[in-house]
């Protein structure tokens, strides 16, 4: 790319690496953090309490008498959410995972728009 130097073009200030992209990378690695903790604590919940939910979700069928269909609906449903619990937590640190390396690729595009902007001033000088 041609740099044109004549006395009746002055020579325009050249772009800082922005501050949003640092800024972005900082709240990637939060929400990276947060949502591991919380598919953490969402996810064992569910898988340790699995059975007292079960348990308490079918009482109303139990008190109207059907405690035979609640003894079959309350294994069922303390497995569906134990696997909720297991499917919860790998969602969460999947994406945590995600939003992990969006801030560490938005730290390299950083690093490069530096080194750019360093390049950039040293050509400058030396067409002068």
């Amino acid at each position: 790319m041609p740099v044109f130097t004549s006395c009746a073009m002055s020579p325009s200030p050249l772009p800082s690496p922005s501050r949003s992209l640092t800024i972005l990378k900082i709240v990637f690695y939060i929400l990276a953090g947060l949502i591991t903790l919380l598919g953490l604590v969402a996810g064992i919940s569910l898988m340790s309490s699995a059975g007292r939910v079960a348990e308490n979700a079918t009482l109303p069928l139990q008190i109207l008498g059907g405690g035979a269909i609640s003894n079959l609906i309350a294994p069922m449903l303390a497995g569906f959410l134990t696997n909720l619990g297991i499917a919860v937590l790998v969602f969460c640190i999947l994406l945590s995972a995600l939003l992990y390396a969006t801030g560490r690729l938005l730290g390299h595009i950083t690093l490069l728009e530096a080194r750019l902007a360093h390049l950039e001033a040293g050509q400058l000088s030396e067409n002068r």
